[in-house]
């Protein structure tokens, strides 16, 4: 699909850049007309959000894809239909995970099961309002750190269409980037009115969307380094305005770790010389990121770095390493502030473990590119009046609206999310083991029990594989290989609760009721929220 996008783009480029010349060739004798039409008040909001509803309005019909979304939403809906105060005192998948503490998501997920409960259109269309939302705060940031406004309306275009974000937005999951990068967006706005009016409600304003940001993801950690940057590097201010700035980031923070302390007992399960050897892991995916950025190619609904390359991000380095030497003008304040906003959100993912390195991540890092583009000296030679500048933007605009829109397409179902994965990241077992679950769940069991199977050979230890093909063997009656595939899972992962509570049902139709018992309560002992064990232990009760 991708590879017709491509093509149909590169044969339509020479009749896109002639109709575009054509076209501003006219429109420039109507300057100020064109202007006004675009750029003057709160139309450029308007032309963004109408970009991000044609791009996505497909997406409203998507269902789930399976991917986190069906934990998310369809496994929880009975805490989704409960109190608000749920959301900030359970982790996002109300499990016995001590991580992911997102009260936003939970809270959006919420409002969205309330409107229209197990319905994807309505989860879809939050998903579209948010990144339309975001598309515009970024025009403002822009604009407000003191770039041209046809450049920020231009780039906050770019940013809308570009394919490497369809995940945050086709993916219902995504939308806790897109929610923080709103709050970060925001927070960071305020402050910057703050210290050009020095009035007091922009910096309370800052300080509650930098708790929410806090509250939407971890990253948010890096925002005061972020606005420190900025202030020295960029405005080049006195360091005595920071300190009341200074005391309230340390406030927020010192709030934030105490709340999710309250609720995660073992919130940092991982050492500082784990975390750090994940970040060096993760160094080479920052290439792949940067790569995607610019250059739509190699993209994938659940990217791994057996299945990603390289070349694209050393590509881009290569290029904007050229524009900044070809550039006059003191830019080294822009180029560190825009270099470390996109290392460091994307550095603060690497710190975990980690088998993917999904695209959504680059949702705020990529401001951070634009930030860069937009500081170097010659981009500033981007001129809409010239007849080639503008045939060029309207070419890349087009190009990147179009592989967008089918791109997009990979997120429509669950068959379809994950048969993509398989074709973009075949050396994943994830990949295949959760497309055989898809087989299972549209009952083609031999088509499961193969992808099971391509699971265990990509990783011999992929989590579930084994019971996956329990479920397989316990369905054609095989109660032995079912009874050892259990077995093999749980010596692989002892805290799965699913093969425990899979072993009981199996140890319950041979009626050997204790040996049934005892695996309930184990899934119990792993998840006490679980539902189903608590169902299974009333039936033998009765």
């Amino acid at each position: 699909m991708l590879i017709l996008a491509y093509t149909i783009q590169s044969l339509g480029a020479v009749l896109l850049c002639k109709t575009a010349f054509e076209f501003t060739g006219k429109c420039i004798y109507y300057k100020e007309r064109m202007s006004n039409l675009f750029l003057s008040k709160f139309r450029p909001y308007a032309w963004i959000a109408l970009a991000v509803f044609l791009l996505y309005a497909q997406t409203l019909f998507f269902n789930f894809s399976y991917l986190d979304d069906n934990v998310l939403i369809l496994n929880n809906q009975r805490f989704l239909a409960g109190n608000i105060g749920a959301a900030f005192t359970n982790n996002a998948f109300f499990s016995a995970t001590q991580s992911f503490y997102r009260p936003i998501l939970t809270l959006s997920l919420m409002l969205d099961y309330q409107i229209g409960g197990l319905s994807p259109f309505i989860y879809h269309f939050s998903n579209v309002i948010y990144h339309a939302v975001a598309c515009c705060l970024l025009f403002a940031f822009l604009f407000k750190l003191g770039f041209r406004r046809d450049l920020s309306f231009i780039f906050s275009l770019f940013f809308a269409v570009s394919p490497v974000l369809n995940h945050a937005v086709a993916w219902i999951p995504g939308r806790n980037d897109i929610l923080f990068a709103i709050f970060a967006l925001a927070s960071f706005i305020f402050l910057l009115n703050f210290w050009k009016n020095k009035k007091w409600g922009y910096l309370a304003a800052h300080f509650v969307f930098l708790g929410l940001a806090f509250l939407t993801k971890e990253s948010a950690v890096v925002l005061p380094a972020l606005a420190s940057i900025y202030y020295f590097l960029v405005k080049k201010g006195n360091w005595r305005e920071m300190i009341v700035p200074a005391a309230g980031w340390i406030a927020v923070a010192g709030l934030w770790v105490f709340v999710r302390h309250l609720v995660f007992t073992q919130s940092f399960v991982f050492g500082i010389s784990d975390s750090l050897n994940y970040l060096v892991r993760g160094v080479p995916a920052l290439m792949v990121y940067l790569g995607k950025a610019i250059f739509p190619f190699n993209l994938s609904v659940y990217p791994v770095m057996a299945d990603s390359t390289l070349v694209f991000g050393l590509m881009v380095l290569a290029a904007l390493a050229f524009l900044i030497f070809i550039s006059k003008g003191n830019q080294t304040g822009w180029i560190i502030f825009g270099a470390f906003w996109f290392i460091s959100f994307l550095a603060v993912s690497f710190l975990v473990p980690t088998d993917n390195f999904l695209e959504h991540r680059a949702y705020l890092p990529l401001a951070g590119i634009i930030i860069l583009m937009l500081g170097i000296g010659w981009i500033e030679k981007i001129n809409l009046e010239n007849v080639y500048s503008a045939g060029i933007v309207i070419s890349v605009f087009l190009g990147l609206f179009l592989i967008s829109f089918l791109n997009s397409g990979n997120y429509s179902d669950r068959l379809s999310f994950w048969q993509s994965a398989s074709r973009s990241s075949s050396h994943s077992g994830i990949v295949w083991n959760n497309l055989g679950a898809i087989h299972y769940l549209n009952g083609d069991f031999s088509a499961a029990e193969d992808k099971f199977k391509r699971a265990l050979e990509a990783n011999p230890n992929e989590p579930l594989a084994h019971n996956n093909l329990g479920l397989i063997y316990h369905q054609r009656g095989e109660l032995g290989k079912a009874e050892a595939e259990y077995l093999a899972e749980l010596k692989i992962n002892p805290y799965s609760g699913e093969s425990y509570y899979n072993l009981g049902i199996l140890y319950a139709n041979e009626n050997k009721i204790g040996l049934a018992v005892e695996s309930w309560k184990k899934v119990l002992e792993i998840n006490p929220n679980s539902q189903d064990a608590i169902n299974a232990l009333k039936s033998l009760a009765r």
